[in-house]
């Protein structure tokens, strides 16, 4: 699968070190963009953050609540993997095209989602974390007012997407 690598063989300075893995390559990526922010709206982005956009639930209309962490780009930014795992791609009309990747075995099975990509690179099958799974982009149900991003949100397999799980130190490390 392709992904971070160590670069060209040879080394110029710092032979000893040990090289850093695509993994912990992937959550500095990660990092060094951070959350997705908008001027007026300072938590925009972050996990559990309810946004001005409503959801109707028993017939009134409640702050929707975001289950997941927005990482900032431009469309055609990679969008590395931060855990290994079984995928599968597709598109939702939320989401957008999206690739959804399980990790875990029985009550510890969990779901990991890309959303709003431009495009998949990888074919439903194994993949690593750190390795490159498509591109940022603006599919599914990414506002106008909204910057480019990747939504990765995290749930149990067992308690559904409507429970999410904070995923931001599994995205950053941190």
């Amino acid at each position: 699968m392709p992904g971070f690598s160590d670069g060209p063989p040879g080394c110029v300075k710092n032979c000893n070190a040990e090289p850093e893995d695509k993994c912990a390559k992937a959550k500095k990526y990660y990092s060094q963009k951070g959350t997705a922010k908008l001027p007026n709206n300072a938590d925009y982005g972050k996990f559990g953050w309810e946004s001005k956009r409503t959801k109707i639930e028993n017939g009134k209309s409640k702050p929707k609540w975001h289950g997941g962490v927005d990482v900032p780009g431009e469309i055609g930014d990679p969008v590395y993997a931060v855990t290994s795992g079984k995928v599968f791609t597709g598109t939702q009309k939320d989401l957008g095209t999206y690739v959804q990747q399980t990790s875990g075995k029985g009550d510890q099975e969990y779901k990991t989602e890309y959303a709003h990509l431009s495009k998949i690179l990888v074919k439903n099958g194994d993949v690593e974390c750190g390795d490159l799974i498509g591109y940022m982009g603006r599919s599914g149900n990414v506002p106008d007012s909204s910057p480019t991003h990747v939504h990765i949100q995290r749930y149990l397999t067992k308690k559904t997407y409507k429970n999410p799980e904070d995923p931001t130190t599994l995205i950053f490390g941190k």
